[in-house]
């Protein structure tokens, strides 16, 4: 098991205490793509989502409900990736 594949359990295990950064870094390492978005909000796209744009807010720790969105997205690109 890699370094980030770790980290993702981490995040699964505990989604309290998640930095910004920290997020960011993983769902780039599965191919993400970030743009600025509004305010102090990120967007992010991946080709196996199609159209579908993603928000996340910068806030340290992030809100439990981004980091579970992340992770759910995570595997909408593994499972992507694996057909």
């Amino acid at each position: 098991m890699g370094k980030r594949d770790k980290q993702l359990e981490r995040f699964k295990n505990n989604p309290k205490n998640v930095a910004f950064d920290d997020l960011v870094a993983l769902l780039k390492y599965f191919g993400c793509t970030f743009r600025e978005g509004k305010g102090s909000h990120s967007v992010y796209t991946h080709s196996c989502f199609g159209e579908e744009e993603h928000t996340l807010p910068r806030q340290n720790p992030m809100g439990v409900i981004y980091v579970k969105k992340a992770i759910e997205n995570i595997e909408r690109i593994r499972s992507c990736m694996e057909d």
